[in-house]
């Protein structure tokens, strides 16, 4: 995100390891991280931390959302492009700052086989395989759904839930932010 925060800003400097990132930024980074759904949402984190401005809550983060789109947009294509360079050229340091709970890579483990489990992000399918990789799990390429395929994981979960043929409400979601699971939550998803 700082990569496509600088190029978005003039600077060409590329980061490769948090170690680049000033830590009071870092600590604000990660406080703020559980608002952004998508790569292009991250431009209003960097923006507050950049502006020193405090986002409340995920209400506050939505309205900065529709008041900045056009901002974010430009900004998301930076931000895919810097993780493609990133990963290209820095594979291993990349993968080596993302981590899957146990509980979650277990579930993907034990289900991964069955026709009816599926992998929605809002990362490209490039990098959740790379990571998976990374903790030894082999996932489907076709199984995963990714921030191309649906602009919201409700969406995918909606999709997934008539292509499989089983109500929204018999439909289980895991993920690791559960800011995520709020809006699936409110349409019956478990």
């Amino acid at each position: 995100a700082y990569n496509a925060w600088n190029r978005l800003n003039g600077n060409d400097g590329f980061n490769t390891t948090p170690d680049d990132i000033h830590s009071d930024e870092a600590v604000l980074f990660r406080k703020g991280r559980g608002y952004v759904r998508g790569g292009g949402e991250y431009y209003i984190l960097l923006k507050s931390i950049k502006e020193k401005f405090e986002i409340k809550d995920q209400k506050h983060f939505n309205s900065l959302a529709v008041r900045w789109a056009k901002d974010m947009e430009k900004f998301s294509g930076l931000f895919y492009e810097s993780r493609k360079r990133l990963m290209t050229h820095g594979a291993k340091k990349w993968v080596a700052l993302h981590s899957v709970f146990s509980e979650l890579a277990d579930a993907i483990k034990k289900y991964s086989d069955d026709d009816r489990t599926f992998i929605v992000t809002m990362k490209d399918r490039e990098s959740v395989l790379a990571i998976l990789k990374k903790e030894g799990i082999e996932f489907p390429y076709e199984k995963v759904f990714d921030k191309d395929d649906f602009n919201t994981k409700l969406e995918a979960l909606l999709f997934l839930s008539k292509k499989c043929g089983v109500s929204i409400d018999k439909v289980k979601f895991l993920d690791d932010n559960v800011m995520h699971l709020l809006e699936p939550a409110d349409a019956g998803v478990k």
